[in-house]
């Protein structure tokens, strides 16, 4: 009876010994996850097999030239130098990684790498210009340090270039790789590292007027190169856990591109993906410099007083160019800065996603600074007008910050606009506190 009893013990021991090898095999460098659900690699055991209550798995080509989606901008317009200064923004828009990465097919779940615990601190997401082209972002051709704005390049088109901002670190792309380190990433139910699609960077991507000194003068035509402007790429350990795999900080992609392009999870770029054109256009030529309020107190502000101050605009029109919001024509704009747009979408005080009727103080969370209080703005007939995203403004739905150029006529083709700029409670149940308040618009024209 002892004798039994104890074999039993003994059978039902390894049982559990062997169930329990065959759900976890300890891993020791990083995967590349790229399989379907239903691969033999995703069998329970496997180093990369991922559980659905983990996250899921799917194959990924990675950066290949075309692999990428959802990369419209607005068209832009490439005028004169006289009335489009070196330095002007004539396209801007900011986009989702898993809107164009892998041609948007990723899911924000997917696992793109599976890492061990060990790891931890060792990944990282990389990014740069495609340094090695020419107009891609090559170092020979940033051409924006000459007229103060930093890491602007040359297109293929005579007179555009271009400039992608990481909206994670807020940096700037450089042919000069850049590393941004993955943390608090997830993990699974044996502490090991999933590295995500959502954990990767959105992009903002800017093209400016540059000096006409190289490219093609492209005109009325879609974007024809199929060359990449950047990428985002990984570093890791994934063949030995004390080595890293993938572009080193600081080196220079003309010569440096370790796992391209089936390691790197996206690719960054404008083919067929907007048109240009060589059409007349209008310039703002002068802007009140400062409004001034006087004193205000909080009762004030309670019982709904205001302070007001007046301002105005002036602008001129190369001969030939049609105001007003349709394709073609030439819109105006009042632009908050990213600071305070980002505060008016944390108070819930933004229109359609892209637009506010108020102005915020820059610094709305120091200490010093009157809470509750922003400016509103008017025009000559007392309408209420709307100030933009200014990182939205480019994008091509409506805006209801968008306004047609008016005014008194000063001469040929020159014209100025009168405002009144209202500082008052900002209502919607927000508590006014003493403090400064200051603030600053832009004001901007756009080629529709």
């Amino acid at each position: 009876m002892k004798m039994r009893i104890l074999i039993g013990l003994l059978i039902c021991a390894w049982v559990l010994a062997s169930e329990a090898m065959a759900s976890y095999e300890p891993i020791d460098h990083c995967y590349k996850i790229s399989h379907s659900p239903s691969s033999y690699k995703n069998k329970p055991g496997r180093a990369e097999s991922v559980q659905p209550e983990y996250g899921t798995t799917n194959t990924w080509k990675g950066a290949l030239d075309l692999n990428y989606a959802n990369m419209a901008m607005p068209d832009v317009n490439i005028a004169s130098l006289q009335f489009q200064p070196v330095g002007t923004v004539l396209g801007t828009a900011v986009k989702n990684f898993l809107d164009f990465a892998e041609s948007g097919d990723f899911s924000s779940n997917q696992v793109l790498f599976k890492c061990p615990a060990a790891a931890a601190g060792r990944i990282f997401e990389m990014y740069s210009t495609n340094g090695d082209y020419k107009y891609g972002g090559r170092d020979d051709m940033e051409v924006g340090t000459a007229f103060g704005m930093e890491h602007v390049y040359s297109t293929y088109v005579k007179g555009l270039g271009f400039r992608l901002t990481n909206l994670a670190t807020g940096e700037y792309f450089s042919p000069f790789w850049k590393a941004r380190p993955l943390t608090g990433l997830d993990r699974d139910g044996n502490g090991n590292i999933l590295v995500k699609a959502k954990d990767f960077s959105n992009v903002k991507i800017e093209l400016i007027r540059i000096p006409d000194e190289s490219g093609y003068n492209d005109s009325h035509a879609s974007f024809a190169n199929t060359q990449p402007l950047g990428y985002l790429a990984t570093r890791m350990p994934l063949d030995n856990l004390n080595s890293l795999a993938g572009p080193e900080p600081g080196r220079n992609h003309r010569t440096h591109f370790p796992g391209w392009y089936g390691d790197w999870p996206a690719t960054i770029g404008l083919y067929k993906s907007v048109t240009m054109h060589r059409g007349k256009t209008c310039l703002v030529n002068f802007v009140t410099p400062t409004v001034t309020f006087p004193i205000i107190s909080v009762m004030e502000l309670s019982q709904g007083s205001v302070r007001r101050g007046q301002f105005s605009v002036s602008y001129q029109c190369e001969q030939g160019a049609e105001r007003g919001v349709g394709p073609g024509e030439i819109s105006m704009f009042f632009l908050t800065s990213p600071e305070a747009f980002a505060t008016a979408q944390d108070l819930s005080l933004v229109e359609a996603g892209v637009a506010t009727p108020y102005l915020l103080s820059e610094n709305y969370h120091a200490e010093t600074t009157a809470k509750g209080v922003a400016v509103t703005l008017y025009d000559e007939s007392g309408t209420q007008l709307r100030f933009a995203d200014p990182n939205r403004y480019f994008d091509r739905g409506a805006n209801p910050a968008q306004m047609v150029p008016s005014g008194t006529q000063l001469g040929e083709n020159r014209y100025i606009m009168s405002f009144e700029a209202s500082l008052g409670q900002v209502g919607n149940g927000i508590a006014i506190t003493p403090g400064q308040y200051s603030s600053t618009a832009r004001v901007v024209m756009r080629f529709n």
